[in-house]
């Protein structure tokens, strides 16, 4: 037997607890009370671990809306690894590029490159003569003597590197315009090819053998030359009477040009057809005459560029 108010071992027959004093079978106010600090205790230690766990529920929440509103909060994210700064760098690289000017296309509309490979000499010597007033044709021997007979009032003059072949070689045309800068209106006063490791004029690939495009004095003034659709050259000339019209194409990695095709109007307004090669002419009508002389229409989206303004190697 136990004492009800402190707890200590009682014998069968006491009337009184040795240690507290509590009569055997009751209990006092201070014994009822006494298990109140525990039980007190208890609910402290309960009421503190509700606490913590309603704030961890809130912080989970408050984590969880983070997120959902565009990522974790910026104490969480994670370091970038070597391939994500990769990713990252080749992004900026990229949109540098995209905002800076196009630098290659700007590259791209002047020809200066081809032209100091190709016709630096050729194009060096018609600029000096050009800066010189066309004064001296002794001094520049490569340059169309039909532009000294102007003199001072020769039309400033341009040029446009053309492939007509496709080889990769470009070659050269120089002309001047009817009113400067009316690039549609040209007068060709010189036509260059490449061939052989250096700048050649255009020859004419006929009979059994090579002769010039047009002596000197002609191109310009009794021969008009232009550039046509397909990569063609159109040569047009009036002599004794007679309008010649002469198709020419380029021939692959050399400076000289066959004649494709082309048709005569003689002084008895005959009509003749130019074959190919050149070699034969056939009687034709005035309406194929005509139809001919459409075939290849002129270029109209050439790029030329003024020659005054090349800068030179």
């Amino acid at each position: 037997m136990y004492c009800r108010n402190c707890g200590k071992e009682l014998k069968e027959d006491a009337k009184f607890c040795p240690k507290c004093g509590t009569k055997v079978g009751e209990v006092s106010d201070e014994g009822i009370d006494g298990g109140a600090p525990k039980k007190k205790r208890y609910i402290v230690i309960s009421v503190i671990a509700g606490i913590f766990v309603i704030a961890g529920i809130a912080v989970y929440l408050m984590i969880q809306g983070n997120k959902a509103k565009g990522g974790m909060p910026q104490r969480m994210k994670m370091p970038k690894t070597a391939e994500s700064k990769e990713a990252a760098d080749t992004s900026d690289k990229e949109k540098k590029v995209t905002d800076a000017p196009d630098k290659e296309k700007e590259a791209e509309k002047t020809p200066d490159k081809a032209v100091n490979k190709y016709y630096r000499g050729i194009l060096g010597e018609y600029q000096q003569a050009e800066t010189n007033g066309f004064s001296d044709p002794a001094e520049y021997p490569r340059v169309n003597p039909l532009l000294f007979r102007q003199s001072g009032d020769a039309q400033p003059l341009y040029y446009t590197l053309q492939d007509m072949s496709g080889d990769g070689e470009p070659e050269l045309f120089i002309a001047q315009m009817e009113k400067d800068g009316d690039r549609e209106n040209y007068n060709i006063v010189e036509l260059y090819g490449y061939g052989y490791g250096s700048e050649q004029q255009l020859a004419v690939a006929i009979d059994l053998g090579i002769e010039p495009i047009g002596e000197s004095y002609e191109i310009g003034s009794q021969a008009r030359y232009c550039i046509c659709e397909d990569h063609i050259i159109r040569e047009e000339t009036n002599s004794d009477g007679s309008d010649r019209t002469t198709y020419y194409e380029v021939l692959e990695g050399s400076a000289e040009i066959g004649v494709k095709n082309g048709a005569v109007r003689d002084t008895s307004d005959g009509y003749l057809k130019i074959e190919e090669g050149g070699l034969e002419v056939n009687p034709i009508s005035e309406k194929r005459y005509k139809m001919i002389l459409k075939k290849y229409p002129e270029k109209t989206d050439i790029e030329w560029y003024k020659l005054s303004d090349l800068k030179l190697d």
